[in-house]
């Protein structure tokens, strides 16, 4: 097999960057900073306020670690703040007795004090076992929260289930681009970019209703959906 120089390999990779306006005239590469302008531009999008918070609220190890690294700052906070309004504006779905008539200020203000505790490993959030279940070390936080901090506060668990429970990944887009290449193809693939997003979205959208009716039979007739394995299986 013929051997390649590392210098011939060198000058490709320069010859192409050329051809792909990734380097300047000086002939240094730019694409690390073609790479920042792209995540500065898309940044907003990304590193939302429900992502600010989910940040916060997580239990996975090395989540914490960072957290308590970083430190969450004023822009952190006013972040959260921003989603325990929305997730408790009416009609509010927090159904807490000792929310009842409360203003949105003694809400948020509850919710630090929550927040103090579930950081500094006090009462409920004491028992450091918890901690290292498989939950927390998997990052099932929604999970987590919901059997440790639900039952026991008022507004942080509430909260918490929530944000930790949302996608962030990109699997949605993965599957929003499996939809849209069942809508457009053979005689429909010029559709224009209009005509195909309202079809996707009403596609996925139905694909999503007949899921969600399915579930809820599943779970009226006691049907686990992981195992099929319901109540009369007990008798």
């Amino acid at each position: 097999m013929e051997s390649v120089d590392e210098d011939q390999v060198e000058d490709s990779d320069d010859e192409d960057a050329a051809v792909l306006g990734l380097t300047d005239a000086a002939g240094q590469n730019r694409l690390g900073e073609q790479v920042k302008h792209l995540w500065l531009k898309r940044k907003p999008l990304l590193d939302s306020d429900y992502a600010k918070a989910a940040w916060m609220l997580c239990v996975q190890p090395e989540v914490i670690a960072d957290v308590a690294l970083r430190g969450a700052g004023s822009v952190e906070r006013l972040a959260m703040e921003r989603v325990i309004e929305k997730l408790h504006h009416p009609p509010c779905p927090n159904k807490s007795k000792e929310l009842r008539g409360k203003t949105m200020s003694w809400i948020v203000d509850l919710f630090w004090d929550e927040y103090k505790a579930f950081r500094d490993r006090s009462p409920p959030f004491h028992k450091p076992g918890r901690f290292l279940t498989n939950d927390a070390i998997n990052g099932r936080s929604y999970i987590w929260h919901q059997k440790y901090s639900e039952p026991y506060t008022e507004v942080l668990g509430f909260v918490a289930c929530r944000v930790c429970s949302k996608v962030l990944g990109i699997g949605m887009a993965e599957r929003a681009w499996g939809d849209l290449k069942l809508v457009k193809g053979g005689r429909r693939s010029s559709m224009g970019s209009d005509s195909t997003e309202m079809r996707s979205v009403i596609y996925t959208s139905a694909r999503l209703s007949r899921q969600y009716t399915k579930q809820e039979e599943n779970n009226k007739i006691g049907i686990n959906a992981n195992n099929m394995f319901g109540d009369d299986d007990m008798k």
